[in-house]
């Protein structure tokens, strides 16, 4: 008897700890996968009502080349309200084309900046994507938008943010598939106000379908994005040319 109930104890309720472990390797994995592909494509949908932020559209990225394009409204200081966007990396040019979206969609004529591509680039937007998300890429310091980034900057961007303090919170139904939910915070290296985040894993492929992160300071809610990933791809087929910068005109 007593042999039984020392197994019933042991089987009891998990354990925070236990919680906060199963939760990290949940996100680890997800981290580690992205780092070990060869490629992979994420399509999103990303909003922010507190910043007015509206972005939809697709990133694919192969080592240091990388195609993005998004359409909607970045809320990025240096960019317009409303436009279309096309990231490109040929591994060594880094490019950005611009499309503005007047009233009823009229587009403007479409305007391009490139740059010399950091080294880093391939590996700041995975640990980036995977850490913060698709908003960390295309916000004002992103390093798809920014052609101001050094290596030594693009480094700081992601050596200067933890993931810590864990926790499955359990699962949860979305549309027709079945998601584990597991919270963090992001703790930067500077003072920072707080920034807590929240993943949902589909429970077959273990890759994200939803994301949640919400910066707060005193209690106040400053914003609250919400990131929605209708597809992910790892080692997708590349047609040749995908990564051709388009040559000055």
């Amino acid at each position: 008897m007593r042999w039984l109930l020392a197994l019933i104890v042991m089987a009891g309720p998990v354990s925070v700890e236990a919680q906060e472990s199963k939760g990290e390797k949940l996100y680890r994995d997800f981290e580690k996968k992205l780092k070990a592909a060869k490629a992979y494509r994420v399509t999103f949908e990303m909003k922010c009502p507190e910043r007015h932020l509206f972005l939809k559209g697709s990133i694919l990225v192969a080592g240091n080349k990388l195609k993005g394009i998004a359409e909607g409204q970045p809320q990025v200081q240096f960019l317009p309200k409303d436009a279309e966007m096309t990231f490109l990396s040929d591994g060594k040019v880094q490019a950005r084309t611009l499309t503005s979206l007047g009233k009823g969609g009229v587009k403007g004529k479409p305007t391009r900046i490139t740059w010399e591509a950091s080294p880093k680039l391939g590996a700041t937007v995975t640990g980036l994507l995977a850490r913060q998300g698709v908003g960390s890429l295309v916000a004002t310091f992103g390093p798809l938008v920014n052609n101001k980034l050094s290596t030594p900057t693009l480094e700081k961007l992601l050596d200067g943010v933890e993931v810590r303090n864990f926790n499955l919170i359990g699962n949860e139904k979305l549309g027709d598939k079945v998601a584990q939910v597991v919270e963090f915070n992001l703790e930067l290296k500077v003072e920072f106000p707080k920034i807590s985040s929240k993943v949902w894993f589909d429970t077959v492929s273990y890759l994200p379908l939803k994301r949640i992160q919400e910066m707060s300071d005193g209690g106040e809610l400053i914003y609250r994005r919400v990131e929605t990933y209708s597809r992910w791809e790892i080692d997708p087929d590349i047609k040749e040319g995908t990564f051709t910068l388009p040559k000055d005109e």
